[in-house]
């Protein structure tokens, strides 16, 4: 699908990013895709949802809903960046909250900052618990100093410093004043743009750290460790891994709060036996 102004067209892309509706947000879309690839249209999107015409143009002009059964094989046919389509997702359950404001905020920052480029995974990101530090930062417009990361992870501060030093340099992490740090978004869409190379370490690691925790003490009510083991069709476990991944991304961006007291570290994996 001829899409690719979202990713070459910045100004394009920033006003895509900036609709506050879901018809506003599919009717720029629609308008920006035709005019780089004019053999798009609603009967070519019919087609690959399955959905009518007549309903498909309903929902883009905002006159019809865009329900739950619908919504995702519009998703896949519009084959929207992974920075857009959270975006997207997100105006679906817009409620005007003060909070869904902030979230709608970050994610479009962090994919305009995506579109730079320029940054080799392998030289940016040494170590996995990079993530932890990053965390720590919160994402509040004043910054954190040492000493509040200090009481969030259990860090000595000499490791504390020489790992934002790290990320300064990098430029994942901003020196704002003479005591207090701010994260930049280029973190975290490195960390997007570079699953591959980067998910492994930082589960492997994460696991590491829970077996510890679990070892000590099992039941503790400062973390969770729960398993389920039960049967299900072969043809249903990609979709619903693909569930629980979306499950575990909404529930970071309801409880993320960057003036929490603590980090969380949340896995997910399933396996066949």
């Amino acid at each position: 699908m001829k899409n690719s102004w979202i990713l070459t067209h910045k100004d394009e892309a920033t006003a895509l990013i900036s609709q506050d509706s879901v018809s506003h947000f599919l009717m720029f879309y629609y308008t920006q895709t035709k005019k780089h690839w004019p053999a798009f249209s609603y009967a070519w999107l019919a087609k690959e949802t399955g959905v009518s015409k007549s309903l498909l143009l309903g929902i883009f002009n905002g006159t019809k809903t865009l329900s739950p059964k619908n919504f995702r094989p519009l998703l896949k046919a519009l084959k929207l960046p992974t920075g857009v389509e959270d975006y997207f997702k997100l105006l679906t359950t817009f409620d005007g909250s003060t909070k869904q404001k902030k979230i709608l905020k970050n994610l479009r920052d962090a994919f305009l900052e995506s579109l730079e480029g320029g940054i080799n995974l392998e030289t940016s990101i040494s170590d996995p618990d990079f993530g932890i530090l990053y965390a720590a930062l919160g994402d509040e417009e004043t910054g954190v100093t040492v000493e509040e990361i200090m009481t969030k992870i259990k860090w000595s501060e000499e490791r504390i410093r020489f790992l934002l030093h790290e990320l300064q340099l990098k430029k994942f992490v901003k020196l704002m004043n003479k005591t207090h740090w701010k994260g930049t978004k280029k973190f975290i869409t490195t960390v997007a743009n570079n699953q591959n190379d980067w998910l492994p370490k930082l589960f492997h690691s994460t696991l590491e750290r829970h077996k510890r925790q679990a070892e000590k003490n099992f039941f503790s009510k400062e973390h969770l460790s729960l398993t389920y083991t039960y049967c299900v069709r072969e043809s249903d476990v990609v979709a619903m891994n693909a569930e629980l991944k979306d499950m575990m991304s909404q529930l970071m961006k309801k409880y993320h709060d960057g003036e929490g007291e603590k980090i969380i570290s949340l896995i997910l994996g399933t396996h066949a036996n």
